[in-house]
């Protein structure tokens, strides 16, 4: 008799033991997270930043957050596709944007610059044979004179179009470079942070396109990461991963192996950088950013709208804070 009532407790105990193992390693399995994010195009170096710099913050935040996955999408989705999917939660958990008003509210916005403030500096893409029209350029009232291409749905078309600029729009990113090759408008603008790569990635569809040599505008455009309101743990631990990769250099490392021929460029001489407000965002979000931004953003802060001509040269400064 006590040998059956041994045996009986000895089984319930090997069950309990076996609940119990299945639970912890479930509960393993859920603490992952799961991060799901838009595709990766390898011949965009703002794509390879990201997946870099997304990499370097889950990394950063595995001795407070765990362990992580990363699933790419293998589709690329419109502007208002991903807003749809961020707000689901289903198929996408983050994707970086610039402040939207359409966007705001609906995500959960990782208070850092990913890009620290680069893409503030706009230049333009423009046909040889206008070059030497546009170097002529002294003012904004002079820029605005000439129509500027844009893609639908991007968050600087709401700043030209306050500012009083024509603005000609194609629905497709890669047939904008085609459209200013046959003259739908005169100016292309594009970041700092982008147009490079772009001018050896579409030179062949646009042979004669260059870099405007004289202009450039400034606006504030930070850049962030956008998260689901599904995964606030998620937007936790990229905030801490962030920044802590920042204040540790890893950060500045990468944005430097990326960007510093970038900043170079933008320093060139006689370059005249006319300032732009920013009406899509709150201006108290530069003050927030400041310590995370490469310091030429500092150098235009204090320009007032509308103030042309300056003639500043980055050309100096260096690239990490």
């Amino acid at each position: 008799m006590l040998l059956q009532v041994a045996l009986r407790v000895q089984r319930l105990a090997a069950r309990l033991l076996t609940v119990y193992v299945v639970s912890i390693c479930c509960s393993s399995a859920y603490a992952i997270d799961r991060v799901m994010t838009t595709v990766i195009d390898e011949s965009d170096i703002r794509h390879l930043y990201y997946r870099d710099l997304l990499s370097l913050a889950l990394q950063s935040s595995k001795d407070k957050f765990g362990a992580y996955e990363v699933i790419y999408s293998q589709k690329h989705m419109p502007s208002r596709r991903k807003l749809a999917e961020l707000v689901s939660g289903k198929n996408l958990s983050i994707d970086v944007s610039m402040p939207k008003v359409d966007w705001e509210g609906k995500t959960l916005v990782v208070p850092f610059p990913i890009y620290k403030g680069l893409a503030s500096f706009r230049l333009f893409l423009v046909l040889e044979e206008n070059q030497a029209l546009v170097s002529r350029i002294r003012s904004l009232h002079g820029l605005k004179f000439f129509n500027i291409g844009q893609g639908r749905g991007w968050s600087t078309n709401k700043i030209l179009e306050d500012h009083g600029f024509t603005v000609v729009y194609g629905d497709d990113y890669s047939g904008l470079f085609p459209m200013l090759g046959a003259g739908r408008f005169q100016l292309l603008m594009r970041g700092a942070d982008e147009i490079l790569s772009e001018i050896r990635a579409f030179t062949h569809l646009v042979p004669s396109m260059q870099v405007a040599k004289n202009i450039a505008v400034y606006t504030y455009l930070p850049q962030y990461i956008n998260v689901t309101k599904k995964q606030p743990k998620l937007a936790k631990r990229l905030e801490y991963g962030l920044k802590k990769a920042f204040e540790e250099g890893k950060l500045d490392a990468i944005f430097n192996q990326y960007y510093a021929r970038s900043l170079e460029f933008l320093g060139a001489k006689n370059r005249r950088i006319f300032h732009l407000k920013n009406t899509n965002i709150d201006p108290s979000l530069i003050q927030r950013d400041e310590r995370y931004l490469i310091p030429s953003v500092g150098v235009y802060r204090g320009l007032s709208r509308g103030q042309g001509g300056g003639q500043k040269s980055l050309q100096n400064e260096p690239v990490s804070e």
